[in-house]
């Protein structure tokens, strides 16, 4: 009599983020800022996106879009009330990781 075995061998990885915990980002006002969110994890983690403790992308923003699979963050046209403290939380069943960002708009300044 022969018998098979079959093993299943199922490996996760907790979402993490590289880089530094907290950045800054300075922008000029009217243009574009890219906040970035690098993950790894197995399962491949899911990224939800905050403003001030507020998930994003619950309404919509015409401003605002996700880029390589959410990892990226693009404010376009950024205005001084953009400015505000952004998160990104990365998750899967392994475990989470989070990312903040402070951006701060700089203004154009014309001197007489």
């Amino acid at each position: 009599m022969i018998y098979f075995a079959l093993f299943v061998l199922l490996v996760t990885v907790p979402a993490s983020i590289d880089g530094d915990k907290l950045e800054t980002v300075e922008v000029l006002e009217n243009h574009t800022a890219y906040l970035s969110c690098p993950v790894s994890g197995i399962p491949a983690p899911s990224i939800i996106w905050y403003r001030n403790g507020v998930p994003l992308f619950d309404a919509v923003y015409p401003k605002l879009r996700q880029l390589n699979a959410a990892q990226q963050l693009e404010v376009r046209r950024v205005q001084a009330d953009d400015e505000a403290f952004y998160k990104c939380q990365a998750g899967n069943v392994a475990g989470q990781s989070v990312k903040r960002f402070r951006l701060k708009v700089l203004g154009i300044y014309v001197y007489r």
